[in-house]
């Protein structure tokens, strides 16, 4: 039984392991591709300088109150800071 939890322990590890390997290489990745100001990927959100259209949410969980913040990195203001 003890051999199994060992054996298991360090499979374990090695998907871990393995995982963050994965992500440091996309994250590698996704920062060497270059992105100029002309090439900004379009998201199809609204145009420069309109705000979002109003939406509603319906939560999986009734009487409760939820809040949400919407945010995007590749706004002007985010960008300059």
């Amino acid at each position: 039984m003890e051999r199994v939890l060992i054996v298991s322990s360090v499979l374990l590890w090695m998907v871990v392991l393995t995982n963050l390997l994965l992500t440091l290489a996309l994250i590698r990745q996704r920062n060497t591709e270059p992105v100029s100001q002309g090439q900004r990927k379009d998201f199809g959100g609204p145009p420069v300088g309109q705000s979002a259209p109003d939406f509603t949410a319906e939560t999986l969980v009734h009487g409760r109150v939820k809040a949400y913040a919407v945010s995007s990195t590749m706004a002007g203001p985010c960008r300059s800071t």
